[in-house]
């Protein structure tokens, strides 16, 4: 199926039966979809190539009232019927200006809350900062856009906020590294604060390393310390700086392909 394209053939929708997944992507999409009654803005957040340097913006997500206080028994296809025991409690948000939809997934049996952030094709959905109720839950999506909060009480969420890196190192498209393997690059992220940033990617037998270093990090307040986020072709690694300083570690069998700086 295709965004913006409602029809499906016969074996999309019974893939869509049987795997839950994808058939709560697509219920998100649908809403979205009706939420939309004209072509999404020009607004992306797509990232420019590394490194790059932007004002944070803060993205706030809307509740699509579906039931009470925004939450819901999952909708299932006509095909599948409605089901009174559903195990899952479903709260959508979106913004159409932006054209994301956050859907957060509660699995009543097992206790364990995932969001999907859905996105247009142009759009990126990884790495971002996720906020729940003014800093109830905060996570960072992977690549697919997902953010698994594990086991949690079950209550009803008000508020969605999307922020945006300050700064990006776009290492997907990096040229190998020589035989010493060290690199540096240096990116100044706006204020406030202004900081200025080295990364250094230093390749050693176990892995390659990645140093993101903060000038006069010594003396800075433990408030202002950064939150880095690294992207690989596997995980998502969270770290914040400590006296300016911060180390990701990825293991030879996998590639480090962004850097998000907050």
């Amino acid at each position: 199926m295709v965004w913006g394209e409602p029809a499906a053939h016969a074996r999309e929708w019974g893939h869509l039966f049987h795997c839950d997944r994808c058939r709560e992507r697509y219920l998100a999409l649908s809403i979205l979809h009706q939420a939309l009654h004209s072509s999404l803005s020009a607004y992306s957040l797509a990232f420019p190539q590394s490194p790059a340097s932007a004002a944070a913006r803060t993205i706030r997500l809307q509740p699509l009232q579906t039931g009470t206080r925004g939450v819901s028994s999952s909708p299932r296809l006509a095909a599948k019927g409605e089901q009174p025991d559903d195990p899952y409690l479903v709260s959508s948000f979106a913004n159409a200006e932006a054209g994301l939809i956050g859907r957060l997934l509660y699995h009543r049996c097992t206790r364990h809350l995932t969001l999907y952030l859905i996105a247009e094709s142009d759009r990126t959905t990884e790495g971002l900062k996720v906020t729940l109720d003014d800093g109830c839950l905060t996570g960072y999506s992977d690549r697919q856009g997902c953010i698994e909060f594990g086991e949690q009480p079950e209550r009803s969420f008000e508020k969605m906020e999307i922020t945006t890196p300050r700064g990006v190192y776009d290492l997907s498209r990096t040229t190998s590294l020589s035989a010493a393997g060290d690199d540096k690059q240096q990116l100044i992220l706006p204020g406030p604060p202004r900081a200025e940033i080295d990364l250094t990617i230093d390749r050693q037998p176990q892995g390659i390393r990645y140093i993101i270093t903060r000038s006069g990090g010594a003396s800075i307040p433990e408030a202002d310390e950064l939150d880095i986020v690294g992207i690989t072709s596997k995980r998502i690694l969270p770290v914040k700086t400590h006296k300016g300083v911060a180390l990701l570690l990825v293991e030879p069998d996998e590639e480090m392909l962004k850097i998000h700086i907050y």
